[in-house]
């Protein structure tokens, strides 16, 4: 569906404007049903404890969320198009050739990975809408107030589900498999390609990463999708003013995954490029050693001008950040939350 250089990986890639001109209309057509719906229910403020539509920041935030996940997925739909020129090689025509393997397997067909994981997160998506469903038919009882989306205000409640199914059962899982197939492709394609000896570490490209640094930048992309997804639990949490097993799982289900490709999902290249640095280190003081030719250019920056790493100083530092705050507020407020 997203695969790299597919057809339809290029129509989702292809134009980022679009991508954002396609959000601010579907997110400004959703906000407006809500609100004319709230407006007939007469809700779009409540009293006494109760909460009205313009007392609910998560539904603004899922909505803003979902935009901002669509305009990540094209980002990275974008650059997954010019992987195989992006990716350090030696030998381009066995590079095309296991690209093309990889992307069958992974991308391609109802077996393919990246299908049967949006199968799986579209139907817990689903679960998921059809147990808040049940709830708002007793908010009282489930929440210990009124919403604006319980099944007492009729229009209110079924814009709410568009929006949640939408967000749920079609934008997250999408955001979810292309992630998780984007890193498991990756993993594959360098594991082939290392053991063909077709990988290259470009000293002097202008990455100063070897050509890795375009990896280290679409996880850091991934990664923000997963925090904006951590971040909208939080607030449901927040607006409901109670902490849910549904939203612990769901946080706790997001943290992992962010553990996961904030960290596994980039071992294996990791590894890798550990190997291409000590093995290239170790060639270039032979090399000095045994011709008795002084320190170069070339010496100098294979040892201290790169970085055999995915990652520049500064997206180091904004993944750092990232951890943080993915977990730090997270476990404050399900400590807050569960001690009241």
């Amino acid at each position: 569906m997203l695969a790299p250089g597919s057809k339809s990986s290029q129509i989702a890639g292809g134009s980022t404007l679009a991508a954002i001109g396609i959000s601010i209309a579907v997110g400004c057509a959703l906000i407006s049903g809500l609100v004319v719906s709230a407006i007939i229910d007469k809700v779009l403020l409540l009293r006494g404890g109760d909460i009205g539509l313009l007392q609910h920041p998560g539904f603004f935030a899922i909505i803003a969320g979902d935009a901002a996940l669509v305009l990540i997925l094209s980002i990275t739909s974008k650059s997954l198009n010019s992987i195989n020129s992006d990716i350090p090689n030696s030998n381009s025509r066995y590079s095309k050739r296991a690209l093309r393997a990889a992307v069958d397997s992974h991308w391609n067909g109802g077996s393919s990975l990246f299908f049967r994981i949006l199968v799986f997160s579209s139907l817990a998506g689903l679960m998921a809408l059809i147990n808040q469903s049940i709830k708002l038919g007793s908010a009282q009882h489930y929440y210990g107030h009124d919403t604006f989306d319980s099944i007492n205000h009729t229009f209110s409640y079924i814009s709410a589900r568009i929006v949640l199914f939408i967000s749920w059962c079609i934008v997250i899982p999408i955001y979810i498999s292309q992630a998780v197939t984007y890193f498991r492709f990756i993993d594959t394609i360098f594991k082939r390609m290392h053991k063909a000896g077709a990988l290259s570490f470009f000293v002097e490209h202008r990455d100063r990463n070897g050509g890795f640094a375009f990896i280290g930048n679409i996880n850091i992309l991934f990664n923000v999708g997963l925090l904006i997804v951590i971040i909208e639990s939080i607030i449901l949490a927040y607006t409901h003013r109670v902490v849910s097993i549904e939203i612990i799982v769901s946080i706790f289900t997001f943290g992992l995954m962010f553990v996961a490709f904030s960290y596994i999902s980039t071992f294996r290249i990791l590894s890798i490029l550990g190997a291409i640095e000590d093995s290239m280190k170790i060639e270039n003081f032979k090399k000095i050693r045994s011709s008795g030719a002084e320190i170069d250019s070339y010496h100098l920056a294979l040892n201290f001008g790169v970085r055999f790493s995915l990652y520049t100083a500064t997206t180091e530092r904004i993944l750092l950040s990232m951890r943080a705050a993915a977990f730090i507020p997270t476990v404050y407020k399900i400590y807050v939350y569960t001690s009241v």
